[in-house]
């Protein structure tokens, strides 16, 4: 568990390239989540220090899968987009010429990034500089009161050296490692093919994430509460207007930056397209973040709801109305009512005082009969004593 400056502990996701050939890691970023933004940010970064590499060998996750990675795809296992019409944005791999191929669902041992992370991840759960900060190894593991997290700085720290390490460690026994480190196999192997490195411009329309727009009369558009297009600009997306929808690119983490425009078939409109008026939000996080938090604020008013409304508008007039009815059926009467009792003992109570263990009388049976039959008197008990 590391923070990320806040003290709340996140669990971070790794996003990173492997070399195939030879093993060798790329680059890598640490994130809150899987998402597309980083891992688009990732493939511009390896193709800058490396080249540009031929192909992409991923798995079916919406980091990869999704439009802002593999965009323009021919063949995907998701967002195939069956039944649906419409403009499809463009991917980073399509604007830098990367062929993006697929693995098959469910096979995660294929891929060569899952056992780099499996070697990986036993390496690092074990390190001293990680105690106290786990909090179990599920993915979905919620941290306790005792989990202390690791600030993001130094995970990234540990997991920059151990990396490095796994790069460079000599005696590699796989084939055709011949001993070699992965870092001197991927050196090697770069010798012997052509480097393609990226142009400001490829870079330039990598970089935006796209998303369908129609161009209005004024050779505009509107984007979430965001409007693109001044006089520089408005000669070529007019043409644009009343003929279907265009992709406009924005920086996923700079709405403010210019747009770039490109038709449904993939050929540039124009570039360096200003905006004219702000929106609410100024990036793709800030969207998420207001997002996640609008969901927050209507479960809160719902469960609300729920424990206020005992008795709802609907079912209170029934109510009202069965009791303000002519035949309205009149509450039963109880059966019995207990009422109080006042003055002394009762008789039974007081038969059992009078025979209680211990009480002795010397009152022959003919003199109570008398003491009974006689008007205004009746002896207590222990009178006995008074009367013999």
């Amino acid at each position: 568990m590391v923070h990320f400056g806040d003290g709340k502990p996140v669990r971070p996701v790794m996003i990173a390239l492997v070399d195939v050939a030879s093993h060798y890691i790329l680059g890598y970023e640490l994130a809150r989540s899987e998402n597309a933004v980083t891992t688009a940010r990732l493939i511009r970064t390896v193709c800058q220090l490396y080249g540009i590499f031929d192909r992409l060998y991923t798995d079916n996750g919406s980091a990869f899968a999704g439009h802002l990675v593999a965009g323009g795809a021919k063949h995907k296992w998701r967002g195939k987009g069956k039944g649906k019409s419409g403009v499809k944005p463009l991917g980073v791999c399509y604007h830098l010429s990367i062929e993006t191929i697929f693995a098959i669902p469910k096979n995660a041992r294929a891929k060569i990034a899952e056992c780099t992370f499996a070697t990986l991840s036993r390496d690092l759960d074990d390190r001293p500089e990680f105690q106290a900060a786990h909090a179990g190894h599920a993915p979905g593991a919620t941290p306790t009161k005792d989990v202390v997290p690791v600030p993001l700085a130094d995970a990234d720290a540990v997991i920059r050296r151990q990396m490095d390490r796994h790069n460079r460690e000599t005696g590699r026994k796989g084939q055709g490692a011949g001993g070699r480190s992965y870092e001197q196999i991927f050196r090697d192997g770069l010798t012997e093919r052509i480097m393609r490195k990226p142009t400001k411009q490829q870079l330039y329309m990598a970089s935006p994430i796209y998303t369908p727009a129609s161009v209005d009369r004024f050779g505009r558009v509107h984007i979430n509460s965001w409007t693109y297009g001044g006089p520089e600009t408005q000669q070529e997306l007019l043409a644009w207007h009343g003929k279907g929808q265009i992709l406009i690119g924005r920086k996923p983490d700079d709405f403010d930056a210019p747009a770039v425009a490109f038709s449904d078939k993939g050929r540039l409109i124009c570039k360096d397209i200003m905006p004219v008026k702000a929106g609410v939000y100024g990036s793709v996080e800030g969207a998420k973040e207001a997002a996640k938090n609008r969901k927050a604020a209507r479960a809160a008013v719902a469960a609300a709801d729920e424990a206020n409304s005992y008795l709802d508008d609907a079912a209170f007039d029934a109510a009202i109305a069965r009791l303000s009815a002519p035949d309205a059926p009149t509450p039963p009467k109880p059966t019995k009512v207990v009422g109080g009792k006042f003055g002394g003992l009762q008789p039974k109570r007081k038969a059992e005082a009078e025979t209680r263990p211990g009480a002795t009388t010397y009152l022959t049976p003919e003199m109570q009969e008398r003491f009974d039959r006689a008007i205004g008197f009746k002896p207590a008990f222990g009178a006995e004593k008074s009367v013999r």
